[in-house]
């Protein structure tokens, strides 16, 4: 019963870590938005955004 209820906890837990990430990584990308880059540095930004997340997540996975 306690190996089920930590199993569940681990996974609420890095579903909600995973969503802060995933914000956090939005709002840096808005914010480069708002400071005039060109479409392409934008797209290039956002691809290094994901690359980013997709790294952090598989740092942080327990």
């Amino acid at each position: 019963m306690d190996r089920l209820i930590n199993m569940i906890l681990r996974q609420i837990t890095r579903r909600l870590v995973n969503k802060g990430i995933d914000a956090g990584f939005k709002k840096a990308a808005s914010m480069n938005k708002k400071r005039g880059e060109t479409s392409e540095q934008s797209l290039q930004s956002k691809q290094q955004i994901k690359q980013a997340a997709k790294m952090m997540r598989r740092t942080t996975r327990m």
